[in-house]
């Protein structure tokens, strides 16, 4: 007979026969099998590719090293990535990455105020699949769950000489299921210029114009108010977020001085400019995802968003006097529901419909009165189907098509709906290597500040007009991507093809 436990050398033992059906076991002292260490150290990649992702796990410096989520991005130094930690911008792929908490698409102020040391992990995911279908690129922070609790945090930036401060606020508190985060701050900035030099020249079908600027005294003059609020309520099954924020902009009065010299038609001058423009936008974001098990969920989002903008401009060169008032008001309202559904072998599937719909009214004063109203709606609406084809070739395909229709007052109504697609191919070399590539073709349209019939002056020879006639643009790309990782050493590199056609520019029109 064998005898064997956790924690104890295995025994045999004979089994003493008394007679055909008497049997003795005689007592059983098992020894014990335990093993000290003094020390243990695990080992391993920091880095760790997945089918679709790479998983990040942020090491003790980083974390130490890190204030902020755009901090801890930036100190990770993932390859191909570029992060901006003072304007918060993350890129990588030649595109704007996509920034998710826990899953769930995230805003500036939410990152700026994320503690690295509440950060679990973060993914990257470098060709977007599934539930991240639709981005050019995607990094979700994955937190530790907290149910109690809460913490205040604060900074301050302030320059010497010159005046700039930024000033910030965040308090968060755990009850449960349910957390508040309201976040708060106020910045300015206060300068002045001198000695600048600008060359400007002006081509006319006869003849061309050189104007040089010199630059006497460039004083600018701003504030920035914000104020948000965010509750939050997750269970396993769903998660609700509702976001209410106010933002107040104020430029109070910028004013430049310059001395101005044509090559010919004008004399030697001198220029004065003021400014003056001022923003409130209040906005409330509500976002709802529920889980039907652990392979299907369905989220929902609603964003609705006013802005009120006021622009003032003034300028004088001898005895040509220009002005220009602007205000502006804005409303923009956009819902979205996505289906996301993964099956056997690792496939998945996702389906978005959003609408987009805006109307701007808009009153320019000064020189060339007019009234500007505008009211668009676009609605987008895509499949994304992503196949493994065998254990190291995965195919992502993605159809969908975008109905716009716009009308400015005055003008005719215009509808347009258009195609858009990608597919893509990631092909697993080894665990350490991978190999992508793949094409897309999309659109865009006009943003609002061109579709108009507006005209401001700028200065003798410029004035800028709208253009209510102009056409979608049409994009076509096409990209190529290799990744190898040795050891904490990553390798990335990437081709890219882009082109666009009827892209929106400045003409010149005589």
């Amino acid at each position: 007979m064998s005898v064997s436990s956790i924690g104890y050398l295995t025994k045999t033992i004979p089994v003493i026969s008394n007679g055909e059906n008497d049997r003795t076991l005689p007592v059983i002292t098992l020894q014990t099998n335990n093993i000290m260490l003094n020390n243990v150290e695990i080992k391993g990649s920091s880095f760790i590719r997945k089918d679709d992702r790479i998983l990040i796990i942020p090491d003790k410096q980083q974390l130490k090293h890190s204030h902020t989520g755009y901090d801890l991005l930036y100190n990770l130094m993932i390859p191909g990535m570029d992060v901006d930690r003072r304007k918060g911008t993350v890129s990588a792929m030649g595109g704007n990455a996509t920034l998710y908490i826990d899953g769930r698409e995230a805003d500036y102020r939410e990152i700026k105020n994320l503690r690295p040391k509440d950060i679990e992990r973060i993914e990257y995911m470098d060709m977007p699949t599934g539930e991240y279908a639709g981005d050019k690129t995607s990094v979700n922070f994955i937190t530790k769950k907290r149910i109690n609790g809460g913490y205040v945090s604060a900074d301050a930036d302030q320059t010497i000489g010159y005046l700039k401060g930024d000033y910030n606020l965040g308090v968060k508190l755990y009850s449960g299921n349910t957390s508040y985060t309201l976040f708060g701050g106020h910045s300015m900035q206060e300068y002045e210029n001198e000695g600048s030099v600008n060359t400007e020249t002006y081509y006319f079908p006869e003849h061309s114009i050189v104007k040089q600027g010199n630059t006497d005294l460039d004083r600018k003059k701003n504030n920035r108010q914000y104020a948000q609020l965010n509750i939050l309520n997750q269970t396993n099954k769903r998660k609700l977020m509702a976001k209410m924020a106010l933002v107040h902009s104020e430029e109070p009065g910028s004013e430049q001085e310059s001395s101005l010299t044509y090559s010919e038609l004008y004399p030697s001058s001198s220029s004065h400019s003021r400014m003056e423009q001022r923003s409130l936008k209040p906005s409330l974001n509500l976002y709802g995802e529920f889980r039907f098990n652990k392979n299907q969920k369905l989220q929902c989002t609603l964003n609705g968003d006013y802005t009120d903008n006021s622009y003032d401009r003034s300028y004088l060169e001898n005895k040509f006097i220009s002005h220009s008032n602007v205000q502006e008001e804005m409303y923009t309202l956009s819902p979205s529901v996505k289906y996301y559904a993964k099956f056997k072998h690792g496939n998945s599937l996702t389906a978005q419909v959003r609408h987009i719909h805006r109307i701007s009214s808009t009153t320019y004063k000064g020189d060339s009165p007019s009234w500007q109203h505008l009211w668009s709606g676009e609605t987008l609406l895509f499949l994304n189907y992503n196949h493994k084809l065998s254990k190291k070739l995965t195919l992502d395909a993605q159809a969908g098509m975008s109905s716009l229709q716009y009308r400015l007052h005055g003008q005719d109504k215009i509808s347009r709906i258009s195609p858009r697609g990608s597919v893509a191919l990631m092909y697993s070399i080894s665990k350490k290597q991978f190999l992508g590539g793949g094409m897309a073709v999309g659109n865009a349209y006009p943003e609002i500040n061109t579709i108009n019939t507006a005209e401001q002056t700028v200065d003798m020879l410029h004035v800028k007009r709208g253009n209510p006639y102009l056409p979608k643009i049409s994009m076509y790309s096409a990209s190529a991507n290799y990744s190898v990782q040795f050891g904490r050493f990553n390798l990335f590199g990437i081709f890219m093809y882009d082109t666009e056609i009827n892209t929106t520019l400045p003409a010149l029109l005589y």
